[in-house]
């Protein structure tokens, strides 16, 4: 004689909306046992599955052809309104373009939306940063209350780092841009249509540079490059011999400071001075 498989009851639950009105169910599958069967809801159906229920504990009991029973305990609990949001940063510093939209799911249609920045829309569109409350209700009187907050990057800010190189001659000159704020990666366009973040070979002048990072947020800086004046000294020591435009071996010496070059250039207002050795020999 062979021996029947237990009676065994599973179930699938439909939850009802937030307002706990009937609109769940409860449908049984059972295994085991010898069919047909018999079902006895605590509540009174006799049907394999049960519709229009609310929230709360539903028993039945399921007896087989052989009179073999099982009892089943089933939770039914509400669904929550549930919301769902969409939310887009501000793109720049003091950007107003931010954006929260809002997706309510579990609860019944119509909703309905309350903004702390008066918006009565399931999306709030074009807002700077800051934290934006909103309570959403449903048609049964359901309601939940969320806060989202929108946070917009930093300024882009440029600092201009300016080098040079053979005491500041035309042409020797360095400026790097040193960005911070915005998005990384950052693009460099220079005014003479350089597009890395460093010029070099420069001259004096002004410069203007416009940074465009990640987001396409831009900052403009100009720099200004002065010519570099370096003071040096030349003390000139008076001739040995006197006076000078009638004396053979006289000498000129200059005692330079802070200066790596140098080069006479000796003239006189009447052509009459006359020097016969040397860099300047010659009547000057």
């Amino acid at each position: 004689m062979q021996e029947n498989s237990d009676l065994r009851i599973a179930f699938a639950v439909q939850k009802p909306n937030c307002a706990n009105e009937p609109t769940g169910s409860i449908d049984i599958t059972v295994t085991g046992g010898v069919g047909p069967y018999a079902y006895s809801w605590q509540h009174g159906p006799t049907t394999e599955d049960i519709e229009g229920i609310s929230s709360g504990i539903y028993r039945v009991t399921v007896t087989d052809n052989l009179g073999c029973a099982a009892l089943a305990t089933i939770l039914v609990q509400k669904n929550s309104l549930q919301v769902s949001a969409q939310v887009a940063q501000p793109m720049c510093a003091n950007d107003s373009n931010g954006s929260v939209s809002l997706t309510p799911t579990n609860g019944a249609s119509p909703y309905t939306y309350e903004w702390s920045n008066g918006t009565t829309d399931s999306r709030i569109t074009d807002v700077p940063e800051g934290t934006y409350t909103v309570t959403v209700r449903d048609a049964s009187g359901c309601s939940v209350t969320l806060t989202y907050t929108l946070t917009s990057p930093n300024s882009i800010t440029i600092a201009a780092n300016i080098s040079n190189g053979a005491c500041g001659a035309d042409g020797s000159y360095k400026v790097n841009a040193v960005v911070s704020g915005g998005k990384p990666p950052y693009q460099y366009l220079w005014s003479n249509g350089q597009t890395t973040s460093m010029l070099s070979n420069l001259s004096a002048g002004t410069y203007q540079v416009q940074v465009t990072d990640a987001n396409g947020c831009k900052a403009v800086k100009e720099v200004e490059i002065k010519p570099e004046s370096f003071s040096w000294t030349c003390i000139i020591e008076a001739p040995i011999n006197a006076p000078v435009c009638q004396s053979v071996g006289n000498n000129l010496s200059a005692s330079i400071q802070n200066a790596s070059y140098y080069s006479w250039n000796v003239t006189s207002s009447d052509n009459s001075w006359k020097i016969t050795s040397g860099a300047n020999a010659g009547t000057v």
